[in-house]
């Protein structure tokens, strides 16, 4: 199963971003023990052009959303334009949505990034 995972990245470092996807990785195979989950982190290139750079990265997210089998939303999601756009479209094509409030009592952000 495909898992792409939406998150606010405001204020994260590389590093952090990718901590969080790999604990989420590790809640998901821990819930659901028998299936095999690849997650799907997009390399984001480099933007080549001047302007509009997030209406770029929106674009190119959901090239990835439409090869998954679930798109998993992070802590806080409804506050960033980015996660609420990526919902609407999960919503409206009918991908299916988990969420981590649901998924676990235990929130990523709540680990050591350093772990």
């Amino acid at each position: 199963m495909n898992v792409f995972i939406s998150q606010p990245m405001v204020g994260l470092t590389n590093d952090e971003l990718k901590k969080y996807r790999s604990k989420v990785l590790d809640m998901i195979q821990r819930r659901y023990p028998t299936e095999e989950f690849h997650l799907i982190n997009p390399p984001y290139p480099y933007y080549p052009y001047g302007h509009n750079e997030s209406v770029w990265t929106l674009g190119k997210s959901l090239e990835y959303i439409a090869q998954a089998d679930l798109v998993f939303f992070l802590k806080n999601w409804e506050i960033s334009y980015m996660c609420s756009l990526q919902h609407l479209i999960c919503h409206y094509y009918h991908i299916p949505i988990a969420y981590e409030d649901d998924f676990t009592h235990e929130s990523v952000y709540r680990y050591d990034a350093n772990n």
